[in-house]
């Protein structure tokens, strides 16, 4: 399952997070001689975190592009409020900001405002943001009230989103996202897909939407 991919890789870390900071730190005086320790241990920490991060966000992301779907909305919008849990929002949301045109704003600056005092969760959540941000065009209201949610600099995006128009990929609000698979076949290689308990609980929502 995602979570436990993501968990996987933070234990690690954790099992022995000074051996791993002093080795990297090690490693960057081998290769830059005139930083001192110091320096050193404070670059490897941020490597680190910047590590994690790029492997929970790509973690994250993947499965949000899955399992993204209108369709599927409503049954992901049940599990998540059954669990209740941080990592279940940010996997709704993800899955939401996978697809044009259903940015949901409100539930993002909610949960911005619960991962404020966790450093590590917002980022992941600003990364979301400004990837949706990228990927698909808004007008300019929707751009703003996105980027407000997450603290992004609008006219920093706005830059980006200029110099790499002919890469984005959709060029405007009324074209239909296109996968290189259908969504049973992406969902068959989902971690979410192939948990016994998560089909569960999709199932027994689908089943109550249809009673």
């Amino acid at each position: 399952m995602l979570f436990r991919g993501i968990n996987f890789f933070l234990s690690l870390v954790n099992s022995d997070s000074d051996l791993l900071v002093q080795e990297i730190s090690e490693k960057i005086q081998s290769k830059v001689s005139s930083v001192d320790k110091q320096r050193a241990d404070q670059v490897a920490k941020r490597f680190l975190f910047s590590t994690l991060g790029a492997v929970a966000d790509s973690f994250l992301s993947r499965q949000g592009e899955i399992i993204g779907s209108p369709k599927l909305s409503d049954s992901i919008e049940q599990v998540t409020e059954e669990d209740g849990g941080i990592t279940y929002n940010l996997m709704c949301v993800a899955s939401q900001l996978s697809y044009p045109n259903h940015a949901p704003t409100e539930k993002i600056k909610k949960l911005a405002l619960q991962l404020d005092s966790n450093y590590f969760g917002y980022k992941i959540l600003q990364g979301l943001v400004a990837r949706h941000m990228y990927m698909f065009s808004l007008s300019a209201p929707e751009r703003h009230a996105l980027s407000s949610t997450v603290g992004i600099d609008i006219h920093g995006q706005r830059g980006i989103e200029l110099r790499s128009s002919s890469h984005k990929k959709l060029p405007n609000s009324q074209s239909v996202i296109r996968h290189p698979k259908s969504l049973i076949a992406r969902l068959q290689e989902s971690f979410l897909a192939n948990n016994e308990a998560v089909r569960d609980r999709l199932a027994k929502a689908a089943k109550k939407k249809e009673d």
